[in-house]
């Protein structure tokens, strides 16, 4: 009976090995099955992110798909360009990289847009967290009605050609009024303007010029383009307030006059004379000159009371203003007007046509661009502004940053050729002509336009 009980015992012992070596071998080859998973390759071009910003991300997603490698590369953006163009040329190229928001016409013959549908292969896991077979997971891609509904609403006029998506913003930029809140308090301004005709009220007031002309204080950086970055936007913004339209179906229309009821009036040329007489000496909102220092740098130094900035002006400020106590606010705009108009700078993630690999690179922005990874991809960067309307509906504590976001929702853009930085010469050329008297500010505005148009096509 012993035996019998002995033998009962070693059966029971040997069939529970065989059970744990079989579950053992069962996860081994589950292991083995994914490593049999070909491995991809995904190669990110980029200008605005750091690694360190987009390591989390890449960390998300490789979490679900660990046969997926992403490899993000940081240029330095003057020499980005050519680099990418180069790479894509002889087939070495990235299979994401980044344009600018105006550049998709530009770079339209390289890029892949997104299909309908997206493929990708990977293995899932069950309840227990057990490797299942290798499935191909087609799903619909993200429509124009997906992009309409969830991004700020400039996004669609910049991504969106025949119909078809060929880039998604992971961030945007927004313009903001900086200002030095020392030089106002001395000068009894408490508030920052809210409209540009209490800004040039105050622009006079902080404005102070020595006997022989010299500008000790600058009251703000505008009038003039070359030691003033922003200036082409600044100045497309002031004309899109003033209800100008930039572009038509033939080519650009910024000089062109309008039929309003008490006559014809040409909102571009008053918004080019409005910026060149902050820089014109026989102004009486005269407060800048080529001679100072660049606009960015003088705010910092406390030589002007106003700074027009965007979002990502923030970190440089805070690390470099020392001894500067300044605010934000939203950029002023017309008096009496009731309709809010700011301005977008920023660059979009695309896809290579010639990259191996385009679902799964289109699978990864979109994974991206989602609502959970987007807002860490934003806390990652500093001063970073989302583009999904969930988040900027969500703004954070930091009155600051809440005016980006709001803003972000009234921004808009408006170049759609194939070389902005053309364009942009164009509007400096027309600042500075019309400050140098070389030309009557009409003449240079249809010079300038002129010269956009060639742009366009």
């Amino acid at each position: 009976m012993f035996k019998t009980a002995h033998s009962k015992l070693t059966l029971l012992l040997l069939v529970t090995a065989m059970l744990f070596l079989s579950g053992f071998g069962c996860r081994v080859n589950q292991e083995q099955e994914q490593a049999k998973l070909p491995p991809e390759n995904l190669e990110w071009w980029g200008v605005w992110y750091d690694t360190s910003d987009t390591a989390p991300l890449i960390d998300a997603y490789q979490k679900v798909y660990p046969h997926v490698a992403v490899h993000y590369r940081k240029l330095r953006e003057e020499e980005y360009e050519q680099k990418m163009l180069e790479a894509l040329a002889e087939d070495r190229g990235p299979d994401i990289f980044t344009i600018p928001s105006t550049g998709i016409q530009q770079y339209k013959k390289r890029i892949a847009p997104l299909s309908e549908t997206t493929a990708v292969s990977f293995r899932p896991r069950n309840e227990k967290g057990e490797l299942q077979k290798i499935i191909t997971q087609t799903t619909p891609s993200l429509t124009v009605r997906d992009l309409r509904a969830n991004f700020a609403p400039l996004i669609k006029n910049d991504v969106l050609l025949e119909g078809k998506i060929w880039g998604l913003p992971l961030s945007v930029n927004v313009m903001a009024l900086y200002y030095n809140k020392q030089l106002l308090d001395e000068s009894e301004l408490y508030d920052p303007p809210a409209n540009w005709s209490e800004f040039t009220v105050h622009v006079k007031k902080l404005t102070k010029i020595e006997t022989d002309g010299t500008i000790t204080q600058s009251g703000a950086s505008l009038g003039a383009a070359s030691n003033i970055p922003q200036a082409p936007d600044i100045l497309a913004l002031l004309m899109m307030q003033t209800g100008v339209k930039m572009l038509g179906q033939s080519g650009a229309v910024f000089q062109k006059e309008v039929e309003e009821a008490s006559g014809t009036y040409n909102p571009g040329l008053a918004a080019l004379k409005f910026y060149t007489d902050f820089a014109n000496p026989s102004k009486g909102i005269y407060t800048w000159n080529e001679t100072l220092p660049p606009a960015l740098s003088a705010f910092e130094q406390g030589k002007t009371a106003f700074f027009i900035g965007y979002n990502y002006h923030l970190p440089l400020l805070k690390r470099d203003a020392f001894g500067v106590d300044f605010g934000i606010a939203a950029i002023p705009q017309p008096a009496g007007s009731t309709a809010t108009i700011n301005i977008a700078n920023y660059w979009v993630e695309t896809v290579s046509a010639k990259s191996a690999h385009k679902d799964r690179a289109w699978h990864f922005l979109q994974f991206a661009s989602s609502e959970k990874n987007a807002s860490q991809l934003i806390q990652a960067k500093s001063a970073s502004i989302p583009v999904l309307k969930s988040l900027l509906n969500t703004p954070p504590k930091d009155g600051a940053m809440k005016i980006f976001y709001t803003s972000a929702l009234t921004a808009e853009s408006w170049y759609r050729g194939k070389n902005y930085s053309a364009a942009q010469g164009a509007l400096n050329e027309m600042i500075t002509t019309t400050l140098k008297g070389d030309a009557t500010a009409q003449e240079a505005l249809d010079f300038g336009a002129q010269k956009v148009s060639q742009t366009l096509y």
